[in-house]
């Protein structure tokens, strides 16, 4: 069907009842027919209340122009008359992309700028044919002028931005936001237009392009399968591919190969030999362990996901890969690929694909199908007939005609079973004047008269006669798509259909028979107000599980339903079972835009049904503040958005409005059925209706009530009072409160405009029978007090915020400067001086910062912003004056008290006191009164005591230093003869000097304390000038007019060049180093290349090519490669080997080695271990193998620079223009080879690296007071009958010091001392004797070690996944400090076991950190330990008057902070105090990193652990003897038979491990039983975890009650649970509620009692009541 537009005045108009949305994407067609060239318009949408064409198509002739958001784009384009023409126009913001599509041919592909509207506006007005108008009454006016001659048919629009091939395939598919339908459009004004049949429309949808039921077959034949060339594959980070196979010879196959363009190896693919199977995939193979046998299908899936990093391979629903691949593979597929079915192949060079042959598929394949999303094992088992995203299995995507045509063959055993289907045809009718609701009818009654009873008719679409119909049915039970397609088609074929009269006749032509195959409920992120959930892809009609953000073990659940559009929609999720993130008032902090709106109004309602007790199936109630929160926030989405607010719930039905005055006729609300526990149905009518049948509750309001909606609240004013705030209400149950005594309500509103001295003030409220009922303003009763500080003019308040920006603006900026300069340029650093003046600059930086930004920050209305923001400037403005303050006190020491004013750590200490003060002051700001804090300090208290006070104090100190520093200077001058001469500048310099004072030590604060009485406005000027500039100031005096920041600047910034001709390039050069090898490519002299690092990659190493003013040649600079990570350390000197040619880079970068070990690089002092210094020895012992002599000079030196350095590897007698030379003649290569072990006498043998020191190239001898301590690992242990002595090599023995001779080795008793302790093993955390053990024994010791802890760390953490997961096991405080002390002990045990790994890397930073690591863990278990004792004192001897308030918070905050204030008080004070063991003897090959000094391990290990075990002994014993004394008092406990004896040793032994008293073995090896003690001190103590798993989890009763009742699905009575053992046998929570004495004990069993770590019900009184 057609409009026909000719002479008579047409218009259509799209239906009222259809609304168009607001649309960021869209695409709309149309098929045009010109019949006469003139200016026509073949569609226009305008937006509500706006002029100009939102959407529309208009043209000239055969010209067209494009229309979007009022702009217009013509096109070279020419449409010829009487021809119909494909004319479609697509939009999407998110690309901001303009397309136009004539005939299927792009003419207009435009990027939009982005100033642009991004959507469409909503529920606009619509014409086809003729330009239209809108008058005031909202009716459509056709508009001359521009009137179509011609035919326009099939308009549709969708709320998608179709792409090129998607339009192509559009056929029958309707718009899904306007329908070419009758029930679309209205055609009856200004004349009755109706649509006229036009044949050359019908919509031929007949052709069916799939391959279901269809299958490719590989023979003999040469056959090959390829994606067609315009069908694209993304860039794809997960995927899913399906295919079926069935083989009918065993050769090597390949199912399908994906390669990317370009690359030779297989991107994607699957293939085999014979049945086996190996799946492709980035170039990798990983066959499976499953056989395919001949001639049968089989179905092969196969996914993945770049997020999980995971490759799946499902046969025949069977998972038979599941694979975590290496993160270093590909994390997505390369687009734009080859695919091929059946053989590999390769695509030559221009770009065609080739077949190779060798492994080419011998059987079929069918219903190949590929997904960009990775399907679980459930989707795949669901997937039916639904077709790929990607690639589908239907003849356009698939050419198989190349290099021989090989067509699809039927095969029903691949056919496509489904049960809903979507009929299309165009159908013939006899009758003409029928309407289209009685069409529906009679469509419906001719399907359900044909059809058979399994075929239901679900929904029914036509348009007038001749008519073209939609029909849904379903087919139950499913069958084939095949014999479904057969029989309808059959059906309504073979004969015509008589009705009440009428014949209908189906066009064969036309009709279209499919399934149905809706996509999926699209992934979404939902905000609730139970947290934000990513619902992931679903298949329609079924439910998805989600796990609750809180509590983790309950779940969400959300369905994806279909609807009778055949699209999957979300319903609104389940989440009951969930716990509340946000209350009511959190409201407050949600912004409210057109996009989220709806969503804000869904988390309203949930939120009031949580708080009326509706999700709960309870009763509650809304305070009034909530209520008003509620309603401000839907004011909000009714300002912002066009949506009616509509909340429904048992106790509360609610609707807000936006009315306006000029066009409301009147509004009705009721509800339409209510009963008790349900949900209200509310019903709004936008109109005046009397009564609605039906309804419970109804509140009409009459048109007559427009006059009151502009009255004015303003009416009530009396005289020239005006409303100077907002309008506040408060009611108590909706009654009238008066006289209030002795407390009134108190009432803080903020004035709108700031009060002036002439203006009075007064408090009123509305008084609602003033003017007879009418309302008015009453003051009776209110009292005004006028609370805000002094206000200044509007004007002046304006001009001083201008001043004040442009100020801190300018500030902000110097002070920048000012901090660049002094951290860029080292010299100007170095004294404390500047260090103040920095530290001073970044705090005035962050003051102004934050003041420049805070109205910005204010305006998103977030309230815990405010309260951030407002604390970060209180805190960078009082953390400035702090600094100001040592500015003072600095310059108090320097210039008037000089002597003895010595500081240790001065600047660190200057540090804790400038940023730790504002902090500390801030911090209590907070914890007492969080809402000081607002749109301004709202507390005057907190800043007249935080601010004013504070201030006023360094200010005053300030002075007295300004006044002190000013008269000293005078003094130091007096004493200078000629400085307070005449002309002799003093005078400027002094002024220089105030100044410069005057701004540093802020005095110009003082300001702001004068600013009173007449002159208060100027003071306030003068104010916001100086100290708005403050930063400005600084940058003057201390930057710009001083002499050595000139002199850096200039030296550093300034240029200078000399004239030289022009030489050659430095050359391309491949360098390795030990940061990598880097290649520098050629470059110009005198300038620098830059090159990435190769570790870090966000870092660069710079090399300067600088010219040679002697040779005038270019030549490289060594390569500054510091800002890089070095990739070697001096060890790795062993892998590399020395050759002639690389000899040389050998040396340099056993240079940087050293360099970077002794920290020269970064300018430190660094130590080189006796290990490093052999490596670097034997290596350039390498280098120098081919000795032909060796000259080595140093041409120049002065103190304090680095000597300069010539080797030349020849003699050479002398050296011109050198200070020192050494030239070694080529006979002494007969000495290289001499064994510095030839001089040992006797038995003796070198048992350890031999060690150099000299000083000034002196002997020294016979010390006295202190000897030289040298430190010696031994390579092997000494075992009991070695005899060991540390000896020198002595040049003076064994002949003559006139030759270089071999000497001999002298001993030198007591002189040095040689130490070896070789312990690894668990004891080595508290090995008191510090004396070795054999290596036999160490090696055992070492093995019982690591497998106790390993298996400590795996049953502490079943300890603590049973005391975390059931939440019953916690409840009590022993439970909670048991987990404490599990998670100390599985700390210490895991990084034990790691320490050797971690040691390994040989980093000096990474051992420090692991040993001190492992000293914090032992310290917090043992300080555990001594809780648990405490504890237990506690609950079973103190039992009375012992109530600690926060008592589990209190002991958290010794059991883990006492431990790392002694950690940190070692680092602080010696941070070499940790190291590896091995650098006091042990085997090199098992490092071990833990405490080197023996004072820090004596005081900070071996004291504090004696210390605790003392304590818990002394518990152990008086627990212990008040078991004993409480099983006395129970008479029949003693007797025997009662396993009182029994139960006493498992109470002592549960005691002992969980106190550590196994660890007092340490302090007992001693003497001949030393190495039985460590056997023992291993045993117990590295399986202590093990035992308290034991004792407190496998032995205890209430713990397997839970195990039994969450791990085998049994629930018990939970009363069970809730007695406590008593003494009477009543329920625990009776006796806490009586007694605060320990009746609850139940001395009939001494394990529960004992055990009060983790069970003891018999807990102290306090610690229920925290």
């Amino acid at each position: 069907m057609k409009a026909v537009f000719q002479a008579k005045k047409c218009m259509w108009q799209l239906a009222p009842e259809v609304e168009v949305p607001a649309l960021e994407e869209l695409s709309v067609c149309v098929q045009l027919c010109l019949t006469l060239r003139t200016k026509w318009t073949a569609f226009a949408y305008k937006a509500p209340g706006i002029s100009f064409v939102e959407l529309g198509l208009e043209g000239d002739s055969g010209h067209i122009t494009a229309l979007l958001f009022g702009y217009k784009w013509p096109l070279n384009v020419m449409l010829s008359s009487h021809h119909w023409h494909s004319v479609c126009l697509t939009w999407s913001a998110r690309s901001q992309k303009l397309r136009v599509y004539v005939n299927g041919t792009s003419h207009l592909d435009l990027g939009l700028n982005p100033s642009v509207s991004r959507r469409l506006a909503p529920n606009g007005t619509l014409t086809l044919g003729v330009p239209h108008s809108v008058d005031e009454r909202g009716a459509v006016r056709r508009e001359d002028g521009r009137s179509l001659m011609g035919d326009i048919g099939l308009f549709r629009m969708w709320a998608t931005a179709w792409r090129a091939e998607d339009l192509a395939h559009l056929g029958c598919e309707e718009g899904d936001v306007v329908r070419w339908d009758t029930r679309h459009w209205s055609y009856h004004y200004p004349s009755s237009c109706p649509p006229k049949a036009d044949q050359t429309l019908r919509c031929d949808c007949h052709e069916n392009p799939s391959l279901w039921g269809m299958k490719a077959v590989f023979q003999a034949k040469k056959c090959m399968w390829q994606l067609a060339p315009e069908v694209e594959v993304p860039a794809l980070e997960e995927l899913s591919v399906c295919v079926r196979l069935c083989l009918t010879l065993r050769t090597k196959w390949t199912a399908f190969a994906y390669k990317a363009p370009g690359i030779s190896f297989v991107e994607l693919g699957l293939e085999g030999d014979s049945g086996h199977i190996t799946a492709l995939l980035f170039g990798y193979k990983w066959p499976l362990d499953v056989m395919l046998s001949s001639h049968h299908w089989h179905s092969v899936c196969l996914t993945w996901s770049a997020r999980s990093q995971k490759l799946r391979v499902y046969v025949n629903g069977t998972s038979h890969l599941d694979l975590g691949l290496n993160p270093s593979v590909s994390r997505r597929l390369a687009p734009n690929g080859t695919l091929t079915l059946g053989v590999p192949h390769s695509v030559d060079e221009s770009g065609a694909v080739r077949r190779e042959d060798g492994r080419s598929l011998m059987g079929d394949i069918g219903l190949f199908r590929m997904w960009a999303t990775a399907w679980r094992a459930e989707d795949l088992a669901h997937l039916g007939c639904e077709e790929g995203d990607v690639v589908r299995w239907d003849t356009r995507h698939w050419s198989y005609h190349y290099p021989s045509s090989c067509p699809p063959k039927a095969d029903q055993t691949l056919r496509c079973d489904w049960s809903s289907y979507k009929i299309q045809m165009w159908a013939f009718v006899t009758h003409s004047n029928i309407t289209d609701s009685r069409l529906e009818s009679i469509t419906r009654n001719w399907m359900e008269n044909i059809f058979s009873p399994n075929i239901s008719v679900q929904d029914i679409s036509v348009s007038s006669p001749s008519f073209c119909s939609t029909v849904h049915v379903d087919v139950s039970p499913e069958k084939s798509v095949e014999q479904v397609q057969a029989y309808i088609t059959e059906r309504l074929t073979a004969t015509m259909f008589s009705y009440d009269s009428l014949t209908l006749m189906t066009d064969t032509d036309s009709l279209s028979i499919q399934p149905v195959v809706p996509e999926r409920c699209p992934e979404e992120a939902l905000k609730t107000i139970y947290g934000v959930y990513s619902w992931p892809k679903t298949l329609p009609q079924s439910e998805q599980v989600m796990i609750c953000e809180e509590p983790a073990f309950r779940r969400a659940y959300r369905f994806c339903k279909l609807d009778f559009n055949d699209t999957a929609i979300w319903a609104q999720p389940n989440m009951t079972a969930c716990k509340p993130l946000m209350i009511i008032t959190d409201l407050d902090n949600v912004t409210v835009t057109a996009d989220n709106a709806a969503e804000v109004v869904q988390i309203i309602k949930d939120l009031i049904n949580v708080e009326l007790g509706t999700a709960n199936g309870g009763d509650g109630d809304l305070s009034a503040s909530d209520m008003v929160t509620v309603v401000e926030k839907l004011d909000d989405v009714v300002d912002v958005a066009i949506v009616t607010p509509i909340l429904s719930t048992p106790a509360l039905a609610l609707s807000m409005n936006n009315v306006q005055s000029e066009n409301f006729r009147g509004m009705t609300f009721s509800v339409s059925s209510y009963s008790s526990g349900t949900v209200p149905e509310i019903v709004v009518n936008r109109s005046f209706v009397d009564a609605v049948p039906g309804t419970v509750a109804t509140i009409a309001l009459p048109p007559e009530l427009r006059n009151l909606l502009d009255t004015d609240i303003m009416d009530g004013a009396e005289g020239n009072w005006t409303l100077n705030s907002y309008v506040i209400s408060a009611s108590i149950n909706n009654g009238m409160v008066r006289n209030l005594k002795p407390q009134r309500v108190a009432v803080t509103l903020g004035n709108d405009i700031a009060k002036q001295e002439d203006d009075k003030l007064m408090c009123v409220f509305w008084d609602f029978s003033e003017n007879d009922g009418q309302g008015g303003w009453n003051s009776q009763g209110c009292e005004t007090q006028n609370i805000s500080r002094a206000p200044v003019s509007e004007k002046d308040s304006e001009i001083l915020t201008v001043i004040s920006y442009l100020g801190c603006g300018i500030s902000s900026s110097f002070l920048g400067i000012t901090l660049i300069t002094y951290m860029a340029f080292g010299k100007l650093r170095r004294d404390y001086p500047s260090k103040i003046l920095i530290n001073l600059s970044v705090a005035l930086l962050a003051l102004n910062l934050l003041y420049l930004l805070n109205t910005w920050l204010s305006s998103f209305g977030s309230y815990g912003l405010c309260i951030a923001t407002a604390a970060l400037l209180h805190y960078s403005l009082l953390a400035s004056f702090t600094w100001m303050g040592l500015e003072a006190l600095n310059m108090y020491f320097a210039l008037v008290r000089v002597f003895n004013v010595y500081v240790p750590s001065y600047i660190l200490k200057f540090c804790a006191v400038g940023w730790g003060v504002p902090l500390v002051i801030v911090g209590l700001v907070l914890a007492t009164d969080v809402d000081a804090y607002g749109n301004s300090m709202s507390s005057d208290v907190h800043f007249y005591v935080t601010v004013a006070a504070f201030i006023m104090l360094i200010l005053l100190g300030n002075v007295g230093v300004f006044v002190v520093v000013l008269i000293q200077i005078r003094r130091m001058q007096a004493n200078k003869p000629g400085l307070g001469k005449p002309g002799s500048g003093s005078s400027m310099q002094d002024l220089r000097a105030a100044a410069s004072l005057t701004f540093l030590l802020g005095l110009t604060w003082l300001i702001a304390f004068l600013s009173f009485g007449p002159g208060r406005v100027a003071m306030l000027y003068l104010f916001c000038i100086f100290n708005s500039l403050q930063g400005f100031f600084i940058f003057l005096f201390h930057c710009l007019l001083k002499e050595n920041v000139r002199k850096q600047w200039i030296m550093h910034l300034t240029v200078k060049r000399k004239d030289s001709s022009v030489p050659e390039n430095c050359p391309e050069e491949a360098l390795m180093t030990i940061y990598g090898l880097y290649s520098w490519p050629e470059t110009l002299p005198q300038s620098e290349q830059v090159m990435i690092c190769e570790e870090p990659a966000f870092r660069r190493a710079y090399r300067f090519c600088k010219l040679d003013l002697n040779s005038d040649t270019a030549i490289w600079a060594q390569p500054n490669m510091t800002a890089c990570k070095p990739r070697m350390i001096i060890s790795d000197l062993d892998n590399v080997t020395v050759t002639a040619d690389n000899a040389a880079e050998v040396v340099q970068m056993i240079k940087d080695l050293i360099n970077l070990e002794l920290g020269t690089a970064n300018g430190g002092d660094g130590d080189l271990s006796a290990s490093d210094m052999v490596t670097v020895v034997e290596k350039l012992d390498a280098v120098s193998e081919n000795f032909r002599g060796m000259t080595f000079s140093v041409s120049s030196y002065s103190s304090g620079t680095v000597p300069e350095i010539v080797v030349n590897r020849s003699f050479v007698d002398a050296v011109p223009g050198t200070v020192a030379t050494i030239a070694l003649p080529p006979e002494l290569r007969n000495l290289l080879d001499t064994d510095i072990t030839d001089g040992a006498e006797g038995n003796w043998t070198l048992n350890s690296y031999v060690i150099s020191a000299s000083i000034n190239n002196g002997t020294v001898r016979n010390l006295q007071r202190q000897r030289v301590a040298v430190t010696l690992g031994n390579d092997r242990a000494k075992q009991e009958d070695d005899k060991v002595m540390c000896v020198f090599w002595d040049f003076s023995e064994n002949g003559s010091a006139s030759r270089l001779l071999p000497g001999n080795w002298l001993a030198v008793y007591a002189a040095t001392s040689c130490l070896c302790d070789h312990l690894t093993s668990f004891a080595v955390l508290l090995n008191i004797s510090r004396a070795p053990v054999s290596e036999k024994d160490n090696e055992i010791l070492t093995v019982i070690s690591y497998l106790g802890c390993g298996i400590s760390s795996i049953f502490l953490g079943i300890t603590l996944i049973t005391y975390t997961a059931f939440g019953k096991l916690r409840r009590d405080y022993p439970s909670k400090i048991l987990i404490n002390l599990s998670v100390a002990l599985l700390a210490l045990n895991l990084l034990y076991l790691l320490n050797t790994w971690l040691s390994s890397f040989g980093s000096y930073g990474l051992c420090i950190a692991t040993a001190a690591l492992l000293h914090y863990s032992l310290l917090a278990s043992f300080t555990w330990m001594g809780l648990e004792a405490l504890n237990m004192y506690f609950a079973l001897v103190k039992v009375f008057n012992v109530y600690v308030p926060s008592y589990i918070l209190k002991f958290c905050a010794v059991g883990w902070g006492v431990p790392l204030v002694i950690v940190g008080l070692v680092l602080a004070t010696d941070v070499d105090a940790y190291g590896n063991s091995m650098s006091v003897g042990e085997d090199l090959s098992e490092p071990f990193c833990w405490i080197q000094s023996d004072v820090h391990f004596y005081v900070t290990v071996a004291a504090f652990i004696m210390l605790i075990l003392l304590g818990n002994v002394g518990v152990f014993v008086v627990v212990l003897i008040q078991i004993r004394r409480m099983q006395a008092n129970k008479p029949g406990l003693g007797k025997p038979g009662s396993g009182s004896s029994m139960q006493d040793l498992r109470a002592a032994a549960s005691l002992t491990f969980l106190l550590g008293l196994t660890w007092l073995i340490a302090f007992l090896s001693f003497g001949p039983g030393r190495v039985a003690m460590l056997y023992l001190f291993c045993i117990f103590n590295s399986l202590q975890g093990f035992f308290i798993f034991l004792f407190h989890c496998l032995l205890k009763e209430n713990v397997r009650k839970q195990w039994i009742m969450h791990l085998t699905f049994k629930r018990k009575d939970s009363s069970e649970w809730s007695l406590s053992f008593t003494a009477s046998g009543q329920p625990k929570q009776r006796q806490e509620g009586h007694s605060h004495s320990m009746r609850s004990v139940d001395t009939s069993t001494m394990l529960k009692v004992s055990d009060s770590s983790s069970s003891t019900e018999s807990g102290p009184i306090h610690h229920q009541r925290e």
